[in-house]
């Protein structure tokens, strides 16, 4: 290349790639990459077995059914077909291997469950096909997930493999997603842990009647840890399409390309909140006009309708509504060259929302409202202008705390009750704690409250570390398990002493009261942690 060619190319990536401008999220990283063929559709049920033939205890209609293997979790889940509840119990130390499958049903009323707290992780039900498809599809109303793992095929950021036959080249569209629901109400998500899922931990769209949704008997995702969903394309922790819309809330996200991602499609949206958005993340990277540019992802994402030539999905509708609100956000990563630096933004709309887009009470690491939100819809218009500065803002903001870092402010004590230290942390929206100072930060209250206008003790003496707190007048206030309201600080009523055993001559302890035990002493009301 010449050097006025050379500085010609560097001159158009200066002016294209540090200006704002459409996300490159969307944009293929090899157009010559080979296509991979859907897998053949098959009746998952098709050998299963009726459960209460071999289990004749699994007929009370309380029963619990327990799973260990493949074959029986597709017995368990075929026969809850047409039952009205059934609870299948999958074993902590369980590890199922569903590689090969697709399309697992999870039939209307299911309670599939494990035991994952603490530092038990739960059942693990994983597969590693290299595919597009979605593992579990959700096929009635009233259904519960909750205390597994659910672990995809690859933690890979590459969407785009490079050319041939080996695995990379399999990724290429390989569009594997945890559990998807289509249309279905009360679905509830909770307590679970989902990982190197290509496409998306969960999704939630409602294609079969857009018009179904019920923001109050909609879809719920709680608790739930999702992390290194990071492929290129996909990679979401949770994404809303087609008319689905969901409430995102007291998750922990970490090492996602989006945490939550959502179609721009009318009737679509999402509520986010109490989240716990942690700062990892890979760097995307692709060339343009012959320069290999980086960049990093947003957290929150809402695309609009224009998907463009390049499918950068600036444009249009932009969903129905999204509500980010009370999150703790982390990763405010830089990234560009020279004087075009940009940082990694917490929210990006794409497209104008049919109702509203509100963004308020969250806590972020970026400076201001400039680093933290993008509204890239206004680049789909001509009348905007360059990089959309003749429109006004439409994403309502407010009561947002810039510049936050409570990272090195952490406090102790033992919040789940398996006798272990664990770690707090007080981020000015909620409070998280991570047991044994080993796992994922997890949400246990939402409060403003930050460490150093709290104290610890276990004020009840339930082995539990509870929060206290003096309030304006000097009272003082406690927050039972750090979960609990805040309540007056009245003394506990004492446990009821035992009646003595009657006293054997001879005997030791004949005199006096039983000595206290060690678990007495151990959890005795008012100790510090």
């Amino acid at each position: 290349m010449t050097k006025t060619r050379m500085l010609a190319a560097m001159a158009v990536f200066l002016l294209t790639w540090g200006l704002p401008a459409a996300s490159p999220a969307e944009v293929d990283l090899d157009e010559n990459c080979r296509r991979f063929r859907y897998p053949p559709n098959y009746d998952f049920c098709e050998e299963a077995r009726e459960w209460t033939d071999h289990h004749p205890e699994g007929k009370a209609p309380d029963a619990v059914w327990p799973v260990r293997t493949r074959s029986e979790l597709r017995d368990a889940l075929c026969s809850a077909k047409g039952r009205q509840y059934t609870t299948i119990q999958i074993a902590d130390d369980a590890r199922i291997n569903l590689t090969g499958e697709r399309r697992i049903p999870l039939y209307g009323g299911v309670r599939l469950k494990g035991g994952r707290a603490g530092l038990v992780g739960g059942g693990l039900l994983f597969t590693r096909s290299l595919t597009t498809v979605d593992l579990f599809v959700v096929k009635g109303d009233d259904v519960r997930v909750s205390g597994l793992r659910f672990r995809g095929p690859s933690g890979s950021k590459a969407r785009r493999g490079a050319k041939g036959t080996g695995s990379s080249a399999r990724e290429c569209h390989a569009r594997t997603t945890g559990i998807v629901n289509d249309g279905h109400l009360r679905l509830m998500i909770y307590g679970n842990e989902f990982f190197h899922w290509t496409n998306a931990g969960v999704s939630v769209v409602s294609r079969t009647d857009p018009d179904k949704h019920n923001r109050q008997n909609g879809v719920w995702v709680a608790q739930n840890f999702f992390h290194h969903n990071q492929s290129q394309g996909g990679g979401y922790g949770v994404v809303i399409s087609h008319g689905g819309d969901a409430v995102v809330e007291k998750n922990t996200f970490d090492h996602n390309r989006h945490a939550v991602a959502s179609g721009g499609q009318p009737g679509t949206g999402y509520v986010a909140r109490f989240n716990f958005v942690d700062e990892g993340a890979v760097k995307y990277c692709k060339k343009r006009y012959g320069v290999k540019g980086c960049w990093y992802e947003h957290h929150f994402d809402m695309h609009g309708t224009n998907a463009g030539d390049d499918r950068s999905y600036v444009g249009g509708v932009g969903g129905e509504y999204v509500e980010i609100s009370y999150n703790t956000i982390r990763g405010e990563q830089k990234y560009g060259v020279l004087g075009f630096r940009k940082t990694r933004a917490a929210f990006d709309l794409r497209g104008i929302p049919e109702e509203s887009a509100m963004f308020h009470h969250n806590v972020l690491a970026h400076d201001d409202r400039g680093e933290a939100i993008r509204e890239t819809w206004k680049e789909g218009l001509l009348s905007c202008g360059l990089g959309g500065v003749l429109c006004a803002n439409i994403i309502e903001t407010f009561a947002n705390r810039y510049d936050v870092d409570t990272r090195k402010q952490i406090g102790t004590g033992d919040f789940d009750g398996d006798g272990r230290v664990d770690e707090f942390q007080a981020t000015g929206a909620s409070w998280y704690y991570r047991s044994g100072g080993r796992t994922e930060w997890r949400f246990l209250n939402d409060s403003f409250f930050r460490l150093h206008e709290l104290r610890f003790m276990d004020f009840d003496g339930d082995g539990r570390t509870d929060v206290v707190r003096h309030d304006e007048n000097g009272e003082l206030l406690w927050s039972q398990s750090a979960t609990g309201a805040w309540a007056p600080a009245v003394a506990p009523t004492p446990r009821p002493t035992p009646a003595p055993k009657k006293c054997i001559p001879g005997t030791i302890g004949c005199k006096g009261d039983p000595a206290p035990t060690p678990r007495d002493r151990r959890r005795s009301p008012g100790r510090d942690f």
